[in-house]
């Protein structure tokens, strides 16, 4: 008799055809609904999930926190409830303020939780949200647009803060950084903008510019000393030896001839003299060239 009724609950399974985008619940109703209708990942729909839930007859828009440890029990608009595909209306139960609350008081009971995570799932991590992000790359831009214009102050000086920080550390950073001036002051002489990353511009890298310079180092220089130093005094710079101007007045506009490497070289910043031999500064070299070329403007005569 047992057998019978087992084959019997067989034969009537098989006689239950449910068609494509169909589903039976297994809930309270035992109906057989379209897909939409289910909790995700279950086969309970999500009327028979939410008959615990006592309903309340109120304006359409609006909803009770009342799940959730904490809950204000309080009527909010469904714009104050976070998104939930679990729910029928598309709306969690729990406010997000409740939520948030919850959220912190999780947070300081579990203190090291997820920097345990993410020495575990470090690598995982990295790589799901790069792949997001190449899946992504309109909601990336958005998002960061969104960080930037927030506090637009906070994030030049957290900016700021972090290049100085950097170019203290790493001479070939620092080195990359003037490169990057470099071409843009040339652009600007010649009236043009920046197309391509600096190192396929100028057609070489910060280790090479390093080379080159380490060659025509006087006494007293090294990569330590150059630019303004930790104790606010200057070292040396990065000077051209014939200068950009010279170029583009003869026609000659491309920043690879006009910073090509043999015509960069080292300089102090300010005139002094290395056991016994005068080097002359940037600053006054600078101020010679500007002063030359307004005598020439104003066509003035020196006395013989």
């Amino acid at each position: 008799m047992a057998k019978y009724k087992i084959i019997k609950k067989k034969i009537d399974k098989i006689k239950e055809i449910i068609p494509d985008g169909y589903k039976k619940c297994s809930g309270i109703c035992q109906q057989i609904k379209p897909t939409e209708e289910f909790v995700i990942g279950r086969n309970q729909c999500k009327k028979c999930k939410s008959k615990g839930i006592v309903k309340e007859d109120l304006e359409s828009g609006f909803k009770r926190c009342i799940t959730g440890n904490p809950h204000c029990n309080k009527i909010k608009p469904l714009s104050d409830f976070p998104k939930a595909k679990t729910c029928i209306d598309g709306r969690a139960n729990q406010c997000k303020k409740c939520k948030a609350e919850y959220k912190k008081i999780w947070n300081e009971n579990n203190p090291d939780y997820f920097k345990q995570y993410r020495e575990i799932h470090g690598e995982e991590l990295k790589e799901s949200h790069k792949q997001w992000r190449d899946k992504n790359p309109d909601k990336c831009k958005e998002q960061w647009r969104k960080r930037y214009y927030k506090d637009i102050e906070e994030t030049k000086k957290r900016n700021n803060s972090y290049q100085k920080q950097r170019r203290d550390n790493d001479p070939e950073y620092k080195l990359l950084c003037s490169m990057r001036n470099i071409l843009e002051r040339t652009h600007k002489l010649i009236g043009t903008k920046k197309e391509n990353r600096t190192n396929e511009e100028l057609g070489y890298t910060p280790e090479k510019l390093k080379l080159r310079l380490s060659v025509n180092f006087t006494d007293q220089m090294y990569h330590d000393t150059y630019g303004k130093l930790k104790d606010g005094t200057w070292g040396w710079e990065i000077d051209h030896v014939i200068p950009p101007e010279n170029f583009i007045k003869k026609g000659i506009t491309d920043p690879k001839i006009i910073n090509a490497l043999p015509n960069l070289k080292p300089r102090w910043r300010t005139s002094r003299t290395i056991n016994g031999v005068f080097y002359l500064g940037n600053i006054e070299k600078s101020n010679k060239i500007i002063h030359k070329e307004k005598s020439d403007k104003l066509n003035l005569v020196r006395p013989k």
